[in-house]
C-alpha cells in the first residue's frame, strides 16, 4: 500500500485538465466531456483512502524518523496547521465540487449554445461519479470498522 497510491494518474489527470483550461476561449462542456472517462482514477484512489490512512498511522508509530518528518514538514507555513490526513482527503474533495461547478455553469449558460447540453451530460456524470467515490468510500469505512471490532 502507498500512501498516495495512484495519486501520479491524477497529477496527470490535473495536469492536463489545467492545459486545456489554459487555452484561449475554453469550452467546458467539451474539455469536461474529453477528461470525464480519466476520472475513473479518483474511484482507485478513493478505495484506497483508509488503508494509505493506516499504513500513515503505522509508519508513524513505528518509525520515529518518519515521524520528525511528518511533524517538521506538516508545521511548515505551506501545510497551514493541517493534519496530514487532509492532505490525503484533497484529491478527492477536490472532484466532489465539480458536480456543482457544473451546476452553476449551466445557470449560466444558455440552453442555444452549442455548450450546454454537453455541460448538462457532464454534470450528470460527474455527480454520477461522485456517487460512487461517496458509495465506495463508505464501504471502506464500514470495512475498517469490522476489522477494527474484530481485532
Amino acid at each position: 500500500t502507498r500512501l498516495f497510491s495512484n495519486l501520479d494518474m491524477i497529477y496527470f489527470l490535473n495536469q492536463e485538465f489545467l492545459q486545456e483550461l489554459k487555452k484561449n476561449n475554453p469550452k467546458l462542456g467539451t474539455i469536461f466531456k474529453k477528461t470525464i472517462p480519466n476520472f475513473k482514477s479518483f474511484k482507485v484512489y478513493a478505495s484506497t483512502y483508509d488503508s494509505a490512512e493506516t499504513l500513515w498511522q503505522e509508519l508513524k508509530e513505528s518509525n520515529s524518523q518518519f515521524a520528525k518528518f511528518m511533524e517538521s514538514s506538516l508545521a511548515k507555513p505551506e501545510c497551514r496547521n493541517l493534519p496530514f490526513n487532509s492532505f490525503l482527503m484533497a484529491p478527492i474533495r477536490r472532484v466532489m465540487k465539480y458536480p456543482l461547478l457544473l451546476k452553476e455553469l449551466i445557470n449560466y449558460t444558455s440552453q442555444n449554445d452549442s455548450e450546454y447540453p454537453l455541460i448538462v451530460e457532464c454534470t450528470q456524470k460527474m455527480t454520477d461519479l461522485v456517487n460512487e467515490i461517496n458509495q465506495i468510500k463508505g464501504v471502506t469505512e464500514n470495512q475498517k470498522k469490522m476489522r477494527e471490532i474484530y481485532m
